[in-house]
């Protein structure tokens, strides 16, 4: 199992549907073999009800050797649109850490943070509350 995944969240427009995309790169002897390596990827997020789950880890198929395989995952969000982060995904996510919620949260070991999407992209909602 592999874990150069990058997760970045982007804004659309307040109307627009929220979407996922995915890009895979990868190295090899030449564009061809980079191409095909990087098609060998195999990760995708999985929805669960309301939730969107996002492995720490991406697999080779056919056991395939590693040439610096890496994903990009761009979630793009409406504007207002809620998000929930688990702490484990903290060194997964680019452009913001949970620690930003550290002033707005009374724990000392934060383990979920909630962010609004806004026009500059996600800010962290003061005092959420977990079940978990």
């Amino acid at each position: 199992m592999h874990d150069d995944i990058d997760i970045r969240f982007m804004s659309v427009d307040s109307l627009a549907k929220p979407y996922i995309q995915y890009n895979y790169s990868a190295r090899g002897r030449n564009f061809r073999l980079a191409t095909r390596n990087a098609s060998e990827i195999e990760y995708l997020a999985k929805q669960d009800n309301e939730n969107i789950v996002f492995n720490s880890h991406f697999a080779l198929k056919h056991n395939n050797k590693y040439r610096d395989q890496e994903v990009s995952v761009f979630v793009y969000l409406p504007l207002g649109s809620k998000v929930i982060i688990d702490k484990s995904l903290n060194s997964k996510i680019r452009s913001l850490s949970i620690w930003d919620c550290r002033n707005e949260y009374e724990e000392d070991d934060i383990k979920k943070t909630e962010w609004i999407m806004g026009p500059n992209g996600l800010r962290c909602t003061p005092n959420f509350q977990s079940n978990n």
